[in-house]
C-alpha cells in the first residue's frame, strides 16, 4: 500500500492502520486545509518538513493547548487526546505521520505512557535523524512484501522507543543556545554511548561546526568529545565486569568498542587497571 501523497490536501489523510499495525503517511496541505478535532487510541508522531502553524490539543473539554510549529519540528500527540492541525495560510504544512497500534503490535503498549507529549527538542530529532528514518519507513510500507513490512515495523518501534528512552533536555539555567544544545546532546549520549559515533555527527546533531562544538563541549564537560565517550563506555564496562560473568571480549563489544585491543588500552588509560582486576 502506498501512503505517499504528492497531491496537496484540503482535508486530513483518512484514518487507517495497515495490517502490520503501522500508521504511516505523508500529507501536503493546501492553503485552505481544514481539520476538525480528532483523536487516536495510540500516540502519533508528526514531523513537519515544510510550512508553519500550530498543533492544538484539548487536554480537557475546556482546556486547549496550542503548540507553535515550523519546518523541522516534531510533535507527539498523546493517545486519546483531541487535536487538530492549524496551518499558516501563507505557508501551509507538509508533514509525515507515524504511529503503531498496540492492538496489533502488543509490545508497543507501554509507549502510550513512555512517550513525551508536545513538541520535541529539535536537537534530539536531529540526533535520531528522524526525517530520514520516516522517509525510509514510507518506502518500506509501500513495498508489497512481508520482509519490507517486518523491517518497517522494527524500524518504527526502534525510532519511537529511542524517543521514549531519551532523557529530557538538561536544564542548565543558561540562556546560551549553544550550551542548551550541548546539554541535550549529553542527555542523549547517556543512553547511546555504545553506538557507532563520530565527532562530525555529534556536531551536526547540535547544528554546529566541528570547531564550535568541540570548544563548547570541553567548556561544558572538561573533556574532549572522545574522552567523554570513552569514559561512559568504560564506566559501563566496569559495571558489566562486576555484575555479570560475560567474557571481556563480549563486554568490550557491549560497551561500544570494535576492537578488544582498543578496549584494553583505553581501559588501562582511564582506570589505571586491567579489566579483570575489577572482577576479582
Amino acid at each position: 500500500m502506498n501512503n505517499r501523497s504528492a497531491v496537496k490536501r484540503k482535508l486530513p489523510v483518512p484514518e487507517f492502520v495497515l495490517d502490520s499495525g503501522l500508521r504511516i503517511f505523508e500529507s501536503r496541505h493546501e492553503d485552505s486545509f481544514s481539520m476538525a478535532p480528532r483523536q487516536h487510541a495510540f500516540p502519533e508522531l508528526l514531523f513537519f518538513y515544510e510550512g508553519q502553524g500550530r498543533v492544538e490539543f484539548w487536554e480537557s473539554p475546556k482546556r486547549k493547548k496550542s503548540v507553535a510549529c515550523s519546518a523541522g519540528d516534531c510533535v507527539i500527540v498523546p493517545a486519546k487526546t483531541d487535536h487538530s492541525i492549524v496551518d499558516d495560510s501563507e505557508a501551509p504544512f507538509a508533514l509525515f505521520g507515524l504511529a503503531v497500534d498496540p492492538k496489533i503490535i502488543s509490545v508497543s503498549q507501554p509507549l502510550a505512557d513512555l512517550l513525551p507529549s508536545g513538541k520535541l527538542p529539535r536537537e534530539r530529532m536531529l540526533t535520531l535523524d528522524a526525517e530520514t528514518r520516516i522517509r525510509r519507513l514510507l518506502y518500506l510500507a509501500s513495498e508489497a512484501n512481508a520482509l519490507s513490512m517486518l523491517t518497517a515495523v522494527a524500524e518504527a518501534l526502534d525510532l519511537l522507543v529511542r524517543i521514549a528512552g531519551t532523557p529530557k533536555k538538561a536544564r542548565s539555567g543558561r540562556k546560551d543556545i549553544g550550551h542548551e544544545q550541548i546539554d541535550a546532546y549529553l542527555a542523549w549520549l547517556t543512553n547511546h554511548f555504545f553506538e557507532s559515533l563520530t565527532l562530525e555527527d555529534a556536531a551536526k546533531s547540535c547544528a554546529m561546526s566541528r570547531r564550535k562544538f568541540t570548544e563548547l563541549f570541553r567548556v561544558r564537560t572538561g573533556k574532549t568529545w572522545l574522552q567523554y565517550v570513552q569514559c561512559l563506555r568504560i564506566q559501563h564496562a566496569i559495571r558489566l565486569l562486576q555484575e555479570s560473568d560475560s567474557k571481556v571480549a563480549s563486554i568490550a563489544f557491549q560497551a561500544g568498542f570494535d576492537e578488544v585491543s582498543t578496549f584494553y588500552r583505553v581501559f588501562k588509560r582511564v582506570t589505571g587497571k586491567q579489566p579483570l582486576e575489577f572482577r576479582t
